[in-house]
């Protein structure tokens, strides 16, 4: 149609002075390995096998689970508190004689008086106790 000075494309005021042999950009092109000029040469590389691919499949679905849940098993160990070695025994003898229990337990025993979180007592059991018999 652009080559055609007889179309009515080129009659109007807008379209007569288009460029009648347009060249367009060139393509860049590579000779492929089978002797072929190609702006794209085809993948020429093996691809892996169905035995292979599943291997790898089936591996990954069975180790990333595993690997994560070490990970979280690992996490929860690192998180979980300590057995802190106080029983019934050494809240006795801290409520009779502080002085007879390591000195960190001493002070720990008086930090938590001091913060309101008094060990061994029995306050809690008597408030609900008493808010028992009022309902």
């Amino acid at each position: 149609m652009q080559e055609d000075t007889s179309s009515q494309l080129y009659q109007s005021s807008f379209f007569k002075y288009i460029d009648r042999a347009e060249i367009g950009t060139p393509l860049p092109v590579r000779q492929c390995p089978d002797n072929v000029f190609r702006v794209f040469c085809p993948y020429t590389g093996g691809i892996m096998s169905t035995g292979e691919s599943l291997l790898i499949f089936m591996g990954g679905c069975a180790l990333v689970p595993l690997v994560l849940s070490l990970l979280c098993c690992m996490m929860w160990n690192i998180d979980m508190e300590k057995s802190s070695g106080i029983d019934e025994d050494v809240v006795e003898k801290i409520q009779h004689d502080p002085s007879q229990v390591e000195p960190k337990l001493q002070i720990e025993y008086a930090q938590s008086w001091l913060e309101g979180r008094f060990m061994g007592e029995e306050w809690q059991k008597a408030r609900l106790a008493i808010a028992n018999m009022v309902h």
